[in-house]
């Protein structure tokens, strides 16, 4: 579950970071959160995931290209040493797999966390009817609460 969820996440995050980065090379203007938004709800991969952990790859994806024009306009100014970079794709060159990555999303139907237990929200076509949730049985202390 875990799995296909990062996978799902990185599917979505290279799509909108290749949406980006063509407008980006062509000259035109690199479209906000809201134009990201609309273009991408009929995506397939968007559509597997759930809206607030779709939505959740998209902020982050864009939050990214604004910290990059950030970080261009103090290299420009001289403040920075070193020319920023654009924002990769989660996916290694060399064996063309995805990176594993999991966007940690804030909300409480996502997932719930006591002392022993990480529970967590299945994806739709995921659930075999036993239950709409995964339970993994933790170890350790728990160092953050709230």
């Amino acid at each position: 579950m875990l799995e296909i969820s990062g996978d799902r996440c990185v599917a979505l995050w290279n799509a909108v970071q290749y949406r980006c980065r063509q407008a980006f090379f062509r000259g035109e203007p690199v479209p906000s959160y809201e134009i990201l938004s609309t273009e991408f709800k009929e995506h397939p991969v968007y559509r597997t995931l759930p809206a607030y952990i779709g939505q959740e790859v998209i902020k982050k994806a864009r939050r990214t290209w604004n910290a990059f024009f950030a970080c261009l306009r103090l290299y420009r100014k001289g403040r920075l040493a070193q020319r920023p970079s654009l924002s990769l794709y989660w996916k290694d060159r060399k064996t063309g797999k995805r990176f594993f990555r999991v966007i940690p999303v804030k909300a409480p139907i996502s997932y719930s966390l006591t002392v022993k237990i990480l529970n967590f929200t299945l994806f739709r076509d995921l659930r075999n009817g036993s239950g709409d949730r995964l339970l993994l049985h933790t170890k350790g202390l728990m160092r953050f609460h709230g």
